[in-house]
């Protein structure tokens, strides 16, 4: 599992201040479920606009190329959102989808293991981006 944003790589043990707050985005209904580039890629980094003006840390989730990602930079964010054959990836897939090296956007099971893997205890998903506490 890649994790990192930008050029800033999230530790692998997040610190418990309440001074610094990860919260993680799952892009599958973003950028798979209709939404049209670069309309999705607009969504995308918007919604990564909101999180740090409000004082978190996005941690966008996804897949490229078989490699799960927790934090996404914004290149990453363009392949998924450009992708035409990109997969809606649940936990039951992880395995096949890094062993056929595919890419795609996690659903929100996907996202929640991810998620709680990289200590992350919040995160927004869905076309309302409902937050859900892990």
């Amino acid at each position: 599992m890649q994790s990192h944003q930008e050029n800033q790589s999230l530790p692998s043990n997040p610190p418990s201040s309440p001074t610094v707050r990860y919260m993680s985005v799952s892009l599958s209904l973003v950028d798979l479920t209709g939404m049209p580039f670069p309309r999705n890629l607009e969504t995308a980094l918007s919604v990564e606009s909101i999180i740090r003006d409000n004082g978190a840390i996005p941690a966008t989730i996804g897949c490229i190329n078989g490699l799960l990602h927790v934090g996404m930079t914004s290149h990453e964010i363009e392949v998924l959102a450009e992708s035409k054959a990109a997969a809606k990836i649940s936990r039951r897939d992880f395995a096949v989808v890094a062993a056929r090296g595919m890419t795609g956007g996690t659903t929100i099971a996907g996202t929640m293991v991810l998620a709680h893997m990289a200590g992350i205890k919040v995160f927004a998903t869905g076309v309302r981006y409902f937050l859900i506490k892990c």
